[in-house]
Formats: C-alpha cells, sequence, structure tokens
C-alpha cells in the first residue's frame, strides 16, 4: 500500500481536499463550497463524475450532448448525482456552506478537464 499525497488547495471559492485515501486507481475528493461561489463549466472526455452531498445544499447544472440544460437542487439526504463523461457542468451553494465529495474511477491529473467561463457559459 503507497502512502497518502493528499492534495489541498484554498482560495476564494472553495477549500479543496484531494486523493484523500491511498488508493492506487480511484480518487477521492471533498470540497467545502463557500456560499455565493459557481464551480463551473468543465467537462471530461474520459470521466464520469459522482457528487454526494455530506452537508447542506448545493445546486447543479449540466448541459448534455444534445445541448440541453439540466439542473438538480441536491441536499444530504439526496442520491448522489451522475454526471456523464462530455457533459458541461458545474455547481454552487444555495444556502451557506456546502461540503461534498466526488470520485473519479483515476487519478485526476488535470489533461482530462475542458473549462469555459461564466462569460462564455452564463450560470441561469
Amino acid at each position: 500500500m503507497r502512502t497518502a499525497h493528499v492534495r489541498t488547495h484554498v482560495d476564494s471559492r472553495r477549500r479543496f481536499v484531494g486523493d484523500i485515501f491511498p488508493m492506487e486507481h480511484g480518487d477521492v475528493n471533498a470540497v467545502t463550497l463557500f456560499p455565493g461561489v459557481v464551480i463551473a463549466w468543465h467537462r471530461h472526455q474520459r470521466q464520469d463524475d459522482q457528487l454526494y452531498v455530506l452537508y447542506g445544499d448545493l445546486r447543479v447544472q449540466a448541459i448534455d450532448l444534445e445541448g440541453i440544460r439540466h439542473r438538480w437542487d441536491v441536499d444530504s439526504d439526496a442520491l448522489p448525482v451522475f454526471i456523464p463523461r462530455g457533459w458541461w457542468h458545474g455547481y454552487s451553494t444555495r444556502e451557506g456552506a456546502t461540503i461534498l465529495q466526488f470520485n473519479g474511477p483515476g487519478k485526476w491529473d488535470g489533461t482530462d478537464e475542458e473549462r469555459l467561463s461564466l462569460d462564455e457559459m452564463p450560470w441561469t
């Protein structure tokens, strides 16, 4: 078993703790989202995302491969939100701080992520 190398990052949008468990293939991450902040837009070509709300309320938006916008309001009593690869997606808190966990099938290295700014695709 390898020693965990936990990744951390804090900025004005969130506090991120990544690669929490020393798993060879998957990735488990936790994020504390700060109120009033939108984390958007990005998509992955090789991985699906699963978002679990551990505390608080989350608004998730996604745009599917046909360009249809989907929106989910999720709290800690809800099932995880599954976002297929190729879908643009993002999230924001609905009230107060929110803590979420997201899992990936592989180690995140940044090469699978494409981003758009909120100017390019507004959050509605």
